[in-house]
């Protein structure tokens, strides 16, 4: 009796790994794999070389960073934007939630439509384009 139960749990523990296999290897591809090209950084590569024919320089790359005034303040810039950009996307994510929520109270649906058209458009635009046609506009 012991041994059914045993077989039995083991059995749904393997159906669970099975099921979650597959999102392991996608996280594995997508998230852990590009991770690899990091190894570029400690070498000194050019394009048509194998990267086991180019030499080894270590924190080289790293180095040059912090040792020039110049590149130090470019990178706090660097920094600062990314932190902005980030703090900026936080402070305004709720307003499409907001927004989708008035659409969904407008009666006329031929607006809302139109409305929902002319919103989500955008986003499957290149922003070259959406930026040439506002300037060529205004």
């Amino acid at each position: 009796m012991v041994r059914i139960k045993e077989y039995r749990m083991r059995s749904e523990s393997i159906k669970k790994f099975l099921y979650i296999l597959p999102f392991m290897g996608l996280l594995a591809t997508f998230a852990y794999y590009p991770l690899y090209g990091w190894v570029y950084a400690f070498f000194d590569y050019t394009p048509p070389t194998p990267l086991s024919q180019s030499a080894y320089v270590g924190f080289k790359w790293f180095r040059s960073l912090v040792e020039n005034q110049v590149k130090i303040d470019q990178l706090l810039q660097v920094i600062k934007n990314t932190f902005g950009m980030s703090g900026l996307g936080l402070l305004f994510s709720w307003l499409p939630m907001i927004f989708a929520i008035f659409l969904n109270e407008i009666k006329a649906l031929r607006f809302r439509k139109f409305v929902q058209t002319v919103t989500t458009l955008p986003n499957f635009i290149s922003w070259v384009l959406v930026y040439s046609l506002a300037f060529s506009m205004l």
